[in-house]
């Protein structure tokens, strides 16, 4: 944890943005582009080389069942790890180098989902496993708000691999936390948002959902050309 808060910064200004992890590793880079690519990757090396040292750790504690709980709650970092080790969908050579430089820009412009996001899982944290039932809601629907964000934006700046692999990050991170609940035992009922979701991550046409943005973003465009030519 002390590593990782020297890669990232104080934790208490980190800890939330492990929903969206990409997030933070853009935190202090470089403005200048090429300086700025060799940095995020520099820093995704450091935090893999921990995730193994903190993966290692866990599973040689006594107790497996917690440790178990600990890895499921490090997906987000196994899975960009993962990616960075094997150069998983061009990792290196495309989504590294094309989230460093657009990445702030997305951030930017899924802000609100993003804040949403991290007020509904900050929520479900907060009140206590036992209110898991009454925020559970709130947090299928702001995962779909978010992940609709990432389709289109993502789309826009870096095409078809980097939306398809922050989809699929997102993807595995909410089946993980869904696991975690389940096997809490408290959750009485998935409520209709998580079980729409959990469809429409394995039979969505993601492909679709960007041929739509590039529609709406080059009927917009049509529009604004139009209304100068008039003016």
């Amino acid at each position: 944890m002390n590593g990782m808060t020297h890669i990232l910064g104080a934790s208490d200004y980190w800890a939330k943005d492990l929903i969206t992890p990409l997030h933070t590793i853009l935190i202090g880079l470089p403005k200048t582009s090429r300086h700025r690519i060799i940095s995020f990757a520099h820093r995704i090396d450091d935090i893999c080389k921990l995730n193994a040292e903190f993966a290692s750790c866990i599973k040689n504690c006594g107790d497996q069942t917690i440790g178990d709980i600990l890895l499921k709650g490090q997906i987000s970092w196994t899975s960009i790890c993962d990616a960075y080790h094997y150069n998983t969908d061009d990792f290196l050579s495309f989504i590294v180098p094309c989230w460093s430089r657009h990445g702030n820009d997305v951030v930017t412009l899924c802000a609100t989902q993003t804040a949403v996001l991290q007020h509904a899982a900050s929520s479900l944290v907060d009140n206590g496993i036992e209110m898991v039932n009454e925020h559970l809601d709130d947090l299928c629907n702001s995962v779909i708000m978010h992940d609709k964000c990432y389709v289109r934006q993502s789309n826009k700046f870096c095409g078809l691999k980097m939306h398809e692999f922050l989809i699929n990050l997102s993807r595995r991170n909410f089946r993980t936390l869904l696991e975690l609940l389940k096997e809490s035992g408290l959750i009485k009922r998935l409520p209709d948002s998580c079980e729409h979701w959990a469809k429409k991550s394995l039979n969505h046409n993601w492909h679709n959902e960007r041929e739509n943005a590039q529609r709406r973003d080059i009927s917009a465009s049509g529009e604004v050309m139009l209304n100068v030519g008039n003016g």
